[in-house]
């Protein structure tokens, strides 16, 4: 039972980790983000931002958003779902996607 706590504890430490790397959505990537898509709200890129944490970090190390261009990060996520067999709805696509090009958009 120990040995089991002390890999959920490692597992959950590592995830956390991961998601530090990718910022919070903040009000400058919600303006982004309404450029493209008035109704966007920011629990739209919380959830997107939860989820890549939650489901892409189990098979890769995750990016930061400004590694890639904003318009390439749709491209990505399509090629995770289709070629990848990442199990994302999508709604979850739609949500990372929202997440990922407005905070490579956003600068700081």
């Amino acid at each position: 039972m120990t040995k089991l706590f002390s890999i959920t504890f490692v597992a959950l430490g590592l995830l956390s980790a991961c998601g530090s790397a990718v910022p919070a959505p903040s009000s400058a990537q919600l303006t982004a983000a309404r450029e493209g898509e008035p109704d966007v709200t920011m629990a739209d890129l919380e959830r997107g931002r939860s989820t890549y944490v939650a489901r892409c970090a189990t098979c890769h190390a995750l990016q930061e958003p400004k590694a890639k261009p904003a318009d390439k990060w749709p491209g990505i996520v399509e090629e995770m779902r289709t070629v990848h067999k990442a199990k994302l709805t999508d709604d979850e696509a739609r949500d990372v996607v929202r997440y990922l090009t407005s905070a490579s958009r956003v600068s700081g």
